[in-house]
């Protein structure tokens, strides 16, 4: 369907609110905040993760939204302790 499947379909949902939110009050009044390397419902272990993610706060950047908070969650004991940080945390999509 149109929101699964594809990073680009995962990501509409989100990117449709977003930019309906940023078009009723301006995108220097709006933020995100993300966890992309939280375990919490299998999202860490993800196979496409960080493409997923890419994708998404590159939309983001595209809306110029005010700012965007990246959370390292630890809230929920971690399945897996290899799971710590992007894997290239020099990646600029997340700078």
């Amino acid at each position: 369907d149109r929101w699964g499947g594809s990073i680009e379909n995962r990501s509409r949902f989100g990117l449709e609110i977003t930019r309906g939110v940023v078009d009723a009050v301006g995108h220097d009044r709006v933020g995100m905040k993300l966890s992309p390397w939280s375990t919490f419902q299998g999202m860490g272990t993800m196979g496409d993760l960080v493409p997923q993610f890419e994708h998404f706060i590159t939309c983001l950047r595209e809306m110029d939204i005010a700012y965007l908070h990246l959370a390292n969650s630890r809230w929920v004991e971690e399945e897996d302790p290899s799971i710590r940080t992007h894997p290239d945390f020099h990646n600029q999509t997340f700078v």
